[in-house]
């Protein structure tokens, strides 16, 4: 790998632009992040969704996992119910 020698004004031009790059990307992904709580288990959910669209790219954890969690406790909590 060749170093390239900078001056001291290509060096801080250089770091502005690459800061400048960076955060145009930090944007462009805060943007495209939502974070909520599920209502029912009350666990954080992540939601990556695409900004031009307003479609949701990927869950994490998806929403049905949640779901299917909330619905278990329910009926564990119904058995237990029932038992006592």
């Amino acid at each position: 790998q060749e170093k390239k020698e900078y001056n001291q004004q290509e060096l801080e031009d250089e770091v502005r632009e690459s800061v400048k790059d960076v955060n145009e990307i930090v944007d462009k992904v805060k943007e495209g992040l939502s974070f909520q709580i599920h209502e029912d288990t009350e666990e954080l959910m992540v939601q990556v969704i695409d900004v031009n669209t307003d479609e949701v790219i990927k869950e994490l954890p998806p929403e049905e996992m949640l779901d299917l969690k909330a619905r278990i406790h329910e009926m564990v909590g119904i058995l237990i119910d029932e038992k006592v």
